[in-house]
């Protein structure tokens, strides 16, 4: 359900930190949800910098749908989307060195990670924090607590996917 949560923040552009001890638990957990965005991890190009947005100028839905086709498919319907694409930023891992990058006007939103506790101080106005060691999600924008509450249809469609991918891993060790 947590998962839900991130992604919903996400999808409304707001600046998301992820901070865990362990740099691989850390990358790991910010691949993982951006994998739940259709086919967005192979098309991150523009994520470095919030100043880039060339991916995003040129992409063009298909006009005509190739249904054999998943690519095809894909782009018919406007995918994938562009979640860091203009004023956003993927930083997997922001060193301290990079600090006053995430303070620029031009960084509007994205996802950064850090194993360093000194981002989890106010400094710096992120509006979700995610902590991987403790498993909490500190939400510090107070609009954001109604827009990120779970329906019941979130939590539904969050229960098929999990059963799905029980599902999935229970066939895989059949094997």
């Amino acid at each position: 359900l947590k998962a839900l949560q991130i992604l919903k923040a996400m999808l409304l552009e707001q600046k998301i930190l992820f901070y865990a001890s362990d740099t691989e638990i850390l990358g790991t957990t910010q691949f993982a949800l951006i994998s739940l965005v259709p086919d967005l991890i192979n098309h991150l190009q523009d994520s470095g910098s919030p100043l880039l947005s060339s991916y995003e100028v040129n992409l063009k839905p298909d006009r005509e749908l190739s249904s054999n086709d998943r690519s095809s498919l894909l782009r018919y319907v406007g995918l994938p989307l562009q979640l860091f694409a203009g004023g956003g930023v993927l930083a997997p891992f922001v060193p301290l060195q990079q600090f006053d990058d995430l303070l620029q006007p031009e960084t509007r939103y994205g996802m950064f990670g850090t194993t360093n506790n000194l981002f989890l101080t106010n400094k710096i106005d992120f509006d979700l924090v995610v902590d991987i060691d403790k498993n909490s999600i500190d939400i510090r924008n107070p609009q954001l607590n109604t827009l990120l509450k779970l329906t019941n249809a979130d939590k539904a469609f969050a229960k098929n996917v999990a059963n799905a991918a029980a599902k999935a891993s229970q066939d895989e060790d059949d094997w």
